[in-house]
């Protein structure tokens, strides 16, 4: 666990601060960086803890994976989208220290070359104005970015319940893990 989280710490670092259309980069940060250490790992050192075998633990990766994947793509929806009195937070701080999101990624990608251009002077920008996060909002929304990674969310969401109907897990468990996953990926905060 500690060796993925560093790992995952220094992809987040190294991309930090300049423009990244790399979706997959991306995602291989949310894997090592939050997937690993925020649900699967925890899931797999109770499984040890139980006695759990390598099937059980197996099945723990295989619906933790997808479920921290969701989990960090719907902090970074909110991080952009959300609402402060609601999330606890401020919106754009990511923006702000340019960190490489799946959302930046996809925006990159997709947004007309007006809006790119924008994206690109808003990224790792700490002097970015709230008049200036609004146009970046708005250049997220039209590139497409907020829905695509609204689609990733759904399909890693049904992925990891998908793993449950056939886990070996105890009932309780399974819908213990069920309830967990609808928290992780439809939260508002």
């Amino acid at each position: 666990m500690r060796s993925q989280l560093v790992y995952g710490q220094y992809l987040d670092l190294a991309f930090t601060g300049r423009p990244c259309d790399d979706v997959e980069a991306a995602l291989r940060i949310v894997r090592y960086k939050t997937a690993s250490y925020t649900v699967e790992w925890p899931l797999r050192i109770g499984a040890a803890l139980a006695g759990a075998g390598p099937d059980v633990h197996s099945a723990c990766s295989e619906f933790a994976i997808p479920l921290g994947e969701a989990f960090q793509l719907r902090d970074d929806l909110l991080g952009v989208f959300g609402d402060p009195a609601t999330t606890g937070k401020p919106v754009g701080d990511d923006i702000r220290e340019g960190k490489a999101t799946v959302l930046m990624a996809l925006a990159l990608r997709s947004a007309s070359a007006t809006d790119k251009q924008l994206l690109r002077k808003a990224i790792g920008n700490p002097n970015l104005t709230d008049e200036d996060f609004g146009r970046v909002r708005q250049a997220i929304e039209h590139s497409g970015a907020r829905r695509q990674v609204e689609t990733m969310i759904t399909a890693r969401h049904h992925a990891a319940l998908t793993v449950l109907d056939r886990a070996p897990f105890p009932f309780p468990a399974t819908e213990a893990l069920k309830e967990i996953a609808g928290i992780a990926t439809e939260r508002q905060s």
